[in-house]
């Protein structure tokens, strides 16, 4: 039985496949490209996000693994689908998708972590 950090690291390996870059940055320490989802998303809603090389087909799959991998990187574990749905997602028509909502890392974090560790994240 897969457990929802499969879910999440599937989801990670299709934003990294869909934005052809890894999810790994120096550079972006104190940023919004820590959490990669997040930045993912930001890219996409300023439409900045770009399939650069790829064929009509390849876009159309990217879009497919961009919406999806969102879906699985939701910050709430509860919010991300169950491996069969992503199966069944990947299988669906790309305008039969429907767009996660943006992430939440920040306000997912001051929910659940005690405040005497929130200090020690930010």
């Amino acid at each position: 039985m897969l457990c929802k950090s499969d879910v999440y690291s599937s989801g990670m390996m299709m934003l990294e496949m869909a934005c052809g870059r890894r999810h790994v940055d120096v550079d972006a320490i104190n940023s919004s490209k820590v959490h990669f989802p997040n930045w993912v998303y930001e890219l996409k809603e300023r439409g900045d996000l770009e399939f650069e090389n790829l064929t009509e087909s390849g876009v159309l799959i990217a879009q497919k693994l961009f919406i999806i991998g969102l879906w699985c990187t939701q910050t709430p574990p509860s919010d991300r689908p169950s491996m069969t749905r992503v199966l069944e997602m990947l299988q669906t028509n790309l305008d039969d998708l429907e767009m996660p909502p943006k992430p939440v890392l920040a306000e997912y974090l001051c929910e659940t972590t005690p405040e005497s560790e929130r200090d020690a994240i930010t």
